[in-house]
């Protein structure tokens, strides 16, 4: 019989029972302990491999279609590509109320297209019922209402043109006043780099949003294109964006053939959804 020296015993290395093979151990021995080891073992580090397979939440984009209320055949784009989109009616024209009325039917967010002055008013016009330079508040509140009123059941507004009302505090004071009774939004569509929206708005209690990306300066698809992916980092890097475009025929159809690749990337989003800047 080999007889094993006490020595021998002593120089073997322990093993090391794992941790959950020990709790359960403790816990057939009756130990509390066992939950000190349990509690250990469990799962920070697994929970933090869990989180970082999930994929990141698509990032919210908004997208406005302005100038619309000339004529239902825009209305029909709408109404064959649902997609959750925002769409801009200007106001007082024969088919303004009607446009709008389809819009909302087709799931689509109404603005107010207000037609403001431009800096090189009158070279350009904004056309009939648009705010101008010059005129008095009583007047000119009178109109921004009869504007939101033509537009049934708008959620907001944006300039239509506008470079020099959006500059000029005072006039966007007296445009939020009547947008804080409504209950409306500002969409800024940053017509100017001298707009005072984001301030008076913040002053007044009035959301103000700004457009980041005009889709459709070259309505053009391979442009429209690389707009899109522009509008789409921008989102990424900062938490949401917001594009403008146009119901050209051809913004259109590039629209249609590229939303359905577009939408899988982003969560398109009413404007209504989204924060203000911070």
């Amino acid at each position: 019989m080999i007889k094993r020296s006490r020595t021998s015993f002593a120089k073997r290395p322990r093993r090391k029972l794992p941790d959950l093979v020990l709790a359960v151990v403790l816990v057939l021995m009756g130990g509390t302990a066992a939950w000190v080891v349990l509690h250990k073992s469990a799962s920070p580090v697994r929970a933090k491999e869990r989180d970082a397979r999930k994929p990141a939440p698509p990032p919210p984009v908004a997208i406005c279609i302005d100038d619309m209320g000339y004529g239902s055949e825009v209305v029909e784009w709408f109404e064959k590509n649902r997609y959750t989109l925002n769409a801009a009616v200007l106001p007082g024209l024969p088919a303004t109320a009607g446009t709008a009325r389809r819009l909302r039917e087709a799931g689509v967010e109404v603005l107010c297209h207000l037609p403001m002055q431009p800096a090189d008013y009158p070279a350009h016009n904004p056309g009939p019922g648009a705010i101008l330079l010059g005129t008095a508040e009583d007047d000119l509140k009178k109109r921004v209402r009869e504007a939101f009123e033509s537009v049934p059941g708008l959620s907001g507004f944006n300039n239509h043109m506008g470079s020099a009302v959006t500059a000029e505090r005072l006039y966007m004071r007296w445009i939020f006043d009547v947008a804080k009774e409504k209950g409306l939004y500002f969409l800024d569509s940053r017509t100017t780099a001298a707009t005072v929206a984001e301030e008076v708005g913040r002053e007044k209690g009035v959301k103000v949003l700004h457009r980041r990306v005009f889709l459709d300066d070259i309505p053009q698809a391979q442009y429209i294109r690389k707009k899109l992916d522009e509008t789409y980092d921008l989102a990424l890097s900062q938490g949401f964006a917001v594009a403008i475009a146009h119901p050209h025929p051809e913004t259109l159809k590039a629209l249609a053939a590229q939303l359905p690749a577009f939408s899988r990337r982003v969560k398109l989003v009413h404007l209504s959804a989204l924060p203000p800047p911070q």
